[in-house]
């Protein structure tokens, strides 16, 4: 992943999971809501890694260098981005479906509060991912068109 979207990762996820916290954000009320998201983008991950494989679009991305990572191409950032999306999917349909599926009830409010607020962090994330694995592939598909 480049720098700055690790960087961006991490300032999401912190600040969205501070937010919560002081809200006190219950992640049980969007837990719903998340998994469905969370889900169809997983699916939407499978489909695009389904999608490029022996397609000329995977060969020309294959073999363009990336500009930001020199020693990976254009198809390898993308797998990298595939895979830490796709993991950060899994987690919180992990999380949502605990929500969904248990009651989680406990004593201690602080547990539950900080519980929440990471979880409200990891879907965060999921949001992030999904808009810069779309950035990346729409201009990709941009050039790609442009230079046949």
């Amino acid at each position: 992943m480049y720098k700055h979207h690790k960087v961006e990762a991490v300032f999401i996820f912190i600040v969205v999971a501070i937010l919560s916290f002081l809200t006190d954000a219950a992640y049980k009320d969007m837990a719903l809501a998340a998994l469905s998201v969370v889900t169809i983008s997983f699916a939407v991950y499978i489909a695009a890694m389904s999608a490029l494989l022996g397609s000329p679009y995977a060969d020309r991305l294959k073999s363009v260098a990336d500009e930001k990572i020199k020693t990976k191409s254009q198809l390898g950032v993308l797998n990298t981005y595939l895979r830490v999306a796709g993991k950060t999917s899994v987690l919180t349909i992990a999380i949502s479906s605990l929500y969904q599926f248990t009651s989680l009830k406990t004593n201690n409010v602080l547990f539950s509060r900080i519980t929440s607020s990471l979880s409200c962090g990891v879907f965060a994330l999921n949001i992030l991912f999904l808009w810069l694995i779309f950035s990346f592939l729409s201009s990709a598909l941009i050039n790609f068109a442009q230079k046949k």
